[in-house]
């Protein structure tokens, strides 16, 4: 003890003797009483942590403070409120300086386009609106995008509205299309984030042609019961030998390609091809191969290739290896039966809304097609 005592005084000496007190600095500033630096190395950093302090214990310093104490600092938390504070000495009360925000922006999710995309059709955007807070949804703005490509190449706005439909015009034939949706609350915190539908399209014109044969039904049944059926919607007849398909594997192997035969598609028909070992509706299949054989989670895509030509992906079902890998969608068809909707050709991206979803072994549509 007697060793500790003149140490402390020592420095208690030390200290009045300046006018100024630094902490991690040899010069503080000789307006400041105090002078804190955030570091005394320029490598580790830290802040003034004042204290934090509850109701019942904010109230056990009021009951020691006097007018003296006005401008003491505190950190306020009591439930979602919390606030700096400072003490007026004058009324005897705590004032808020700044206060945390406690209410959190509303969120749209699960964002996507209905409708058939064809020219003078009605397109909805469609989403899931949330608030933490409860908030009641407001006044939610809907901005509508066409692009050259499914990748959005040149995209280009055409406008913002609050009734979240859009009516496809002429111009936008042959592009792709996606809406942004930003969520507003009616209380609180008014504002979310936007969030982008997955692009659709190519935008066919009026009068059901589609710009090409699609994949118009995709059977994933039991055993080797596979079955795609292809549909051409085109307007003319179409030799099935330029085209072949591919079935991207949740492995990551791109395999193919599978032939189609030698035939000429008439419009308005479809072409069946099946699983040799595939006992469904074998009525209707045109052509069977055992290089068709795929899970729920596998990817059969559609491409044209004219004789010495270049290979052009056309349509496809499943996730793409390049876009949206299948690990983000496993087992997105496994044991089902899907029909692309009426009024829906080919797309190079794959829109699980595009789809009407069947049971197992479901195949009392296969051989025809409503477009």
């Amino acid at each position: 003890m007697k060793k500790i005592l003149p140490f402390i005084l020592c420095n208690l000496l030390a200290l009045a003797s300046f006018a100024q007190i630094g902490i991690n600095t040899d010069s503080p500033s000789p307006a400041a009483a105090l002078e804190i630096k955030s570091s005394y190395n320029n490598k580790n950093y830290g802040g003034l942590l004042i204290p934090t302090v509850d109701a019942t214990e904010r109230d056990k310093i009021s009951d020691k403070a006097t007018t003296a104490d006005g401008g003491m600092l505190i950190y306020y938390v009591e439930g979602n409120t919390r606030c700096l504070q400072i003490y007026d000495g004058i009324n005897g009360s705590w004032a808020d300086v700044y206060c945390m925000p406690t209410n959190y922006a509303p969120i749209a999710s699960n964002v996507f386009i209905s409708g058939i995309i064809e020219d003078t059709q009605i397109l909805t955007a469609n989403y899931t609106y949330s608030d933490i807070e409860n908030d009641a949804e407001g006044t939610t703005t809907f901005e509508w995008f066409i692009a050259d490509d499914a990748q959005g190449t040149n995209t280009t706005s055409l406008g913002v509205t609050t009734t979240g439909t859009y009516t496809l015009q002429t111009a936008d034939v042959g592009k792709f299309i996606f809406v942004r949706v930003t969520p507003v609350a009616s209380a609180g915190e008014f504002i979310g984030s936007p969030v982008d539908s997955p692009l659709r399209g190519p935008i066919e014109a009026a009068g059901g042609v589609a710009s090409d044969l699609f994949i118009s039904e995709y059977v994933e049944g039991s055993s080797y019961n596979k079955i795609i059926e292809i549909a051409n919607f085109t307007g003319q007849d179409v030799n099935l030998s330029e085209y072949h398909l591919r079935i991207f594997r949740q492995t990551g192997n791109l395999t193919g390609p599978i032939s189609l035969t030698s035939n000429t598609l008439i419009d308005g028909d479809v072409f069946v091809i099946a699983n040799t070992a595939n006992v469904l509706a074998t009525g209707e299949v045109d052509t069977q191969t055992g290089s068709l054989n795929f899970n729920g989670d596998d990817s059969v895509l559609l491409y044209y290739q004219p004789l010495g030509g270049t290979e052009t992906l056309i349509d496809i079902i499943g996730p793409d290896s390049l876009v949206n890998p299948p690990s983000n969608n496993p087992n997105f068809a496994k044991d089902e039966t899907l029909r692309r909707k009426p009024g829906l050709g080919p797309s190079t991206t794959y829109d699980s809304n595009d789809f009407d979803s069947f049971s197992i072994d479901e195949v009392s549509d296969i051989g025809s097609h409503t477009y």
